[in-house]
């Protein structure tokens, strides 16, 4: 009887032995899941905080392009600009017709 009692536990210590390596396995599965994840997310928080950055700049340069042309001469110098734009399309678009 004695016997048996100790053969159930050597067994039942084998039983638990094995099922902590496998959690034990599981764990450094997950924790190296966790680590990848955790790099990047790292990775796209840099990435966010760089376009936000170039956003910022962005809209700088964009405040800066429109104070230069609220004045009357820089809004003239655009429309010029425009003008000869389209007279260059026209001059495109003249000899195709012509040809045809």
């Amino acid at each position: 009887m004695q016997l048996e009692m100790e053969e159930m536990h050597d067994q039942f210590r084998e039983e638990e032995t094995a099922e902590i390596r496998e959690l034990q396995r599981e764990l450094e599965t997950t924790a190296k899941a966790c680590r990848i994840v955790n790099f990047k997310l790292r990775k796209a928080e840099r990435r966010c905080d760089q376009l936000e950055a170039e956003k910022v700049q962005a809209e700088e340069k964009c405040r800066q392009l429109e104070a230069r042309f609220r004045t009357s001469d820089d809004r003239q110098h655009l429309l010029e600009l425009e003008e000869e734009l389209r007279m260059a399309k026209v001059s495109l678009v003249v000899p195709v017709l012509i040809s045809k």
